[in-house]
């Protein structure tokens, strides 16, 4: 192999929703809050950790609205990982985000309220 192939840009992968959670092997709200919990770590990028965010609380929607106190605990724990100044008076308006999201474009404005 010549130099010149060495300094190839591999392109970025593409995985659905669904193949991104599995990947972290994140297949219910609960999965989601331990994966949080314990493997959330400064090894991870921030981006990572954001998209498996928005992606597990796009899943499991209609499991956040039975179990808010789990999706609480979610929440926080992801602006505290991201270093979101004062969280706490973010959480209840990200939640209500969350609830009212209708597909994966809405959750955009869960980004726009965490980045704020």
């Amino acid at each position: 192999m010549n130099q010149e192939n060495n300094n190839q840009i591999i392109p970025s992968f593409y995985f659905s929703i669904k193949e991104y959670l599995h990947i972290f092997d994140i297949n219910s709200l609960l999965a989601l809050n331990n994966f949080i919990n314990t493997r959330l770590n400064s090894n991870m990028a921030p981006i990572t950790a954001y998209r498996i965010f928005i992606y597990g609380m796009y899943e499991f929607q209609k499991s956040v609205i039975s179990s808010p106190e789990i999706a609480n605990n979610i929440i926080s724990k992801i602006l505290q990982f991201l270093k979101v100044t004062s969280p706490e008076t973010k959480i209840d308006s990200i939640y209500k985000l969350i609830l009212n999201a209708k597909n994966i474009d809405d959750f955009k404005n869960i980004q726009l309220t965490i980045e704020k």
